[in-house]
């Protein structure tokens, strides 16, 4: 049988883990399909599990055993580390140049999870309307929590910066090509009017 559900408040993961290896492999479970594997592994663990399982944004087409598991191994290893230091982390973390808010949303998500907060979603929320690198649009959002903080939600949060980041690109795609356009068309008349001069000179 597997071992009892394992206790996410003080969990003793190394002890837990070898158990369940041992019953993987008494049971013959290790030569299922994977995802029999770790359906087995998550529903052993616990309902927690499956909070902790959803911020590792794992392609569920590619998964195997030992990837889920290196997972929890990654997850249980940073929950031993200092809680404080976590929590100056996350309150640090900036939504880097290149990421989307999605990104920098689930990555606040996951560190959530490590720093152990009891409002977790409410200080994602925060950290990402303090944290999202364009400033227009961190001030407009927390325009739209004054007037209504009781609805604005993360998922609300993250919905209006997600309309923002595509019409910001839309915006930059059209100056762009307007950019490169009056280019052409200065080049063309810088060519116009040299050929006029030559044309004159000629004369």
């Amino acid at each position: 049988r597997p071992p009892q559900k394992l206790n996410f408040q003080d969990p003793n993961w190394d002890a837990w883990r070898s158990c369940f290896q041992s019953f993987r492999a008494e049971t013959k479970l290790d030569q299922e399909k994977q995802d029999i594997q770790i359906a087995t592994l998550r529903y052993s663990m616990g309902p927690e599990s499956e909070k902790v399982f959803e911020t590792f944004n794992m392609d569920p087409n590619t998964l195997t055993y030992d990837q889920v598991l290196a997972k929890f191994d990654w997850f249980f290893k940073a929950k031993k580390k200092n809680v404080i230091t976590l929590r100056r982390s996350f309150q640090n973390r900036m939504q880097k140049p290149k990421e989307t808010v999605q990104d920098f949303c689930d990555s606040l998500k996951e560190s959530a999870l490590e720093c152990e907060f009891p409002d977790a979603e409410e200080r994602v929320r925060d950290q990402f309307i303090f944290g999202v690198k364009n400033k227009n649009l961190s001030q407009k959002l927390e325009q739209l929590f004054v007037i209504n903080p009781a609805e604005f939600t993360l998922n609300k949060v993250v919905l209006v910066a997600k309309a923002f980041e595509r019409s910001y690109a839309h915006d930059f795609l059209s100056l762009n090509s307007n950019d490169k356009r009056e280019k052409r068309v200065n080049n063309l008349k810088g060519s116009i009017k040299i050929k006029e001069h030559c044309k004159q000179t000629s004369q």
